[in-house]
């Protein structure tokens, strides 16, 4: 996990799966890791992944 100060100033977008009581937040900066944080703990822990390993997750979720 990166640390926060790195993400304070990152853009993060709803997730356009979520729904109003379960929100998924993503942080996708130019280049580098992807950040994921829930949308109820706006301040809380994030979860960073690869760009790779993010793209492939995104691919399979589109599959269900």
């Amino acid at each position: 996990m990166l640390p926060d100060q790195q993400w304070r100033d990152a853009e993060f977008i709803k997730s356009s799966h979520s729904d109003p009581d379960n929100c998924v937040f993503v942080a996708r900066p130019g280049a580098g890791p992807v950040a994921v944080r829930d949308g109820k703990l706006p301040t809380g822990p994030m979860i960073t992944a690869g760009r790779a390993p993010w793209t492939a997750f995104v691919a399979w979720i589109g599959q269900s």
